[in-house]
């Protein structure tokens, strides 16, 4: 994994995003799928639909379904959906309004 897809705060894409073997930061606005190694939802983000990746690190808005093996919520964090995950680490302040299972 050595590219880095970045969504800027000032762009928003709407569809699918598939990069498998890479980082997508996404710090403007996201409506669709992302597939990807890692995702990092930055503070102040908007995303909407599925997010399916390794490691997702939740610190902006996301309303939607997550699946990952492992999952940060911050404490910045609204979230809004459906997460399947077998490791979540929710900080104290992150706001979780859904359900929460474990990857089968």
């Amino acid at each position: 994994m050595s590219e880095i897809t970045y969504i800027s705060k000032e762009v928003a894409i709407e569809g699918q995003l598939d990069a498998i073997d890479s980082k997508v930061v996404v710090a403007g606005s996201f409506t669709g799928n992302v597939n990807a190694n890692e995702v990092v939802l930055e503070e102040g983000s908007r995303f909407e639909g599925e997010v399916d990746a390794r490691t997702i690190v939740i610190e902006g808005e996301l309303k939607g379904k997550v699946k990952s093996f492992q999952l940060t919520v911050a404490q910045s964090a609204k979230v809004d959906g459906e997460l399947l995950t077998n490791s979540i680490e929710v900080a104290s302040g992150a706001e979780i309004a859904g359900s929460i299972a474990r990857v089968s």
